[in-house]
């Protein structure tokens, strides 16, 4: 087992191993942007998301865009997400 576990650090950086499971040949850069880009989806699904419950525990009508933004921004971070596999 310690030995598997060497040859992952010999065989470059453990943060780029997913990069190399799935097939996808990202550098440094792209993988910059791939972040960027979930970490901004999550930020707009998370927000939505409290802004959705903060209205409906004040009784509020929940504009459909707000729905609209929150879903499709999940929606786009979960096929993100599932193309790495």
């Amino acid at each position: 087992m310690k030995d598997a576990s060497n040859q992952n650090l010999r065989a470059g950086s453990s943060s780029l191993n997913w990069t190399r499971k799935s097939g996808l040949n990202i550098n440094r850069q792209n993988k910059m942007v791939y972040l960027s880009i979930v970490l901004i989806l999550g930020i707009i699904t998370i927000l939505s998301l409290a802004g959705i419950i903060g209205l409906s525990c004040s009784g509020k009508q929940i504009p459909e865009s707000l729905i609209s933004l929150g879903s499709g921004a999940a929606g786009a971070l979960g096929s993100l997400i599932t193309s790495l596999k």
